[in-house]
């Protein structure tokens, strides 16, 4: 069995962009073995905003614009739900 783990570590809230990130990450490393494509693609990221995707795919964007982080924070959060975990509570939360 082969296992592997690629951790993201950033100040901002963004899982659908890191997520994007990390399925391109991860099977460049899987197919590799070597740390330096993770840093290769981690570099490309850093400079050109976008990254090759393995086997020849189209290249990710990973613009600011595409993956709003206002967005991200929203993301799969239901006023219902919120309401009945927390009860009364939540208008806290909410003017927080």
């Amino acid at each position: 069995m082969r296992a592997l783990s690629i951790s993201v570590i950033s100040k901002a809230f963004n899982p659908e962009r890191y997520g994007a990130l990390l399925r391109v990450l991860v099977p460049k490393y899987a197919a590799s073995g070597d740390p330096t494509s993770v840093l290769e693609g981690y570099l490309s990221i850093f400079t050109t905003g976008a990254i090759t995707v393995p086997g020849g795919g189209p290249r990710l964007d990973l613009a600011d614009a595409k993956f709003d982080g206002k967005r991200a924070l929203l993301a799969n959060c239901s006023l219902k739900d919120l309401h009945r975990i927390f009860g009364v509570e939540s208008i806290l939360l909410w003017n927080a």
